[in-house]
């Protein structure tokens, strides 16, 4: 007995706003965080202090989802070693200054 396939194809329909016209993608001129130029590794220090995500969400005092969002945003500085993500202490600490704004 043979079978047929059906091979049609899914097609997801375009995101529409209220007035029926397809959105566009994120502005990235519109983001919360100002943008951090890629650094390559023959500027980095051989003795830099290297840490992972779990250090950073410590030291910074937020999620680990806000910290994808700001990798995702390249707002913060990091490395990519295979899976492993790695952030300099010192280019953290710079970011914690250049960001810091005092409650009144």
């Amino acid at each position: 007995m043979k079978t047929e396939t059906n091979s049609m194809r899914i097609v997801k329909p375009e995101k529409t706003d209220t007035a029926g016209t397809p959105q566009q993608e994120k502005d990235p001129e519109k983001s919360k965080y100002r943008p951090v130029t890629p650094v390559m590794l023959d500027t980095v220090p051989e003795d830099a202090v290297f840490i992972r995500s779990a250090d950073v969400c410590k030291l910074l005092n937020i999620s680990n989802s806000t910290l994808r969002n700001l990798r995702a945003e390249r707002a913060i500085p990091f490395y990519k070693l295979g899976g492993t993500f790695l952030y300099s202490k010192e280019e953290i600490m710079n970011y914690l200054a250049s960001n810091y704004s005092r409650r009144i």
